[in-house]
């Protein structure tokens, strides 16, 4: 979502700060009690720190897109090499911390919804 705030730059720091900021933003004004009654937003985030996103509002949820392990670190390595401008490249090292941190959620018992399986 932050993409066109950052490209063509370089990677930037601050961007978990940012995506922390844009999900207060989205609540504030999804939670505004003028919108009552609207269609609800579907906001779609990657890599996102536990401390941003919990607790949840009501009316909120979390569905969490995580494939088995091995699929998906055969699909993370099988990928081509490419990135998004403004982004840097993601090592498998950094991402498998991202993927046990989410796999950690569910562990917790934090209110999210897990779907597996195999993901194109």
């Amino acid at each position: 979502m932050l993409h066109p705030l950052v490209d063509p730059a370089k990677p930037r720091q601050g961007m978990m700060q940012a995506k922390a900021l844009l999900i207060q933003a989205i609540r504030r004004v999804e939670l505004d009690p003028a919108n009552d009654g609207l269609p609800p937003l579907v906001v779609i985030m990657a890599m996102v720190e536990e401390k941003a996103l919990f607790p949840l509002s009501e009316g909120e949820e979390v569905l969490l897109l995580l494939p088995p392990k091995d699929v998906w670190e055969r699909q993370f390595l099988g990928r081509l090499p490419h990135h998004e401008p403004g982004s840097r490249p993601m090592g498998l090292e950094e991402a498998l911390r991202w993927y046990e941190e989410h796999v950690r959620w569910k562990a917790l018992g934090l209110p999210v919804t897990l779907l597996t399986g195999a993901l194109r």
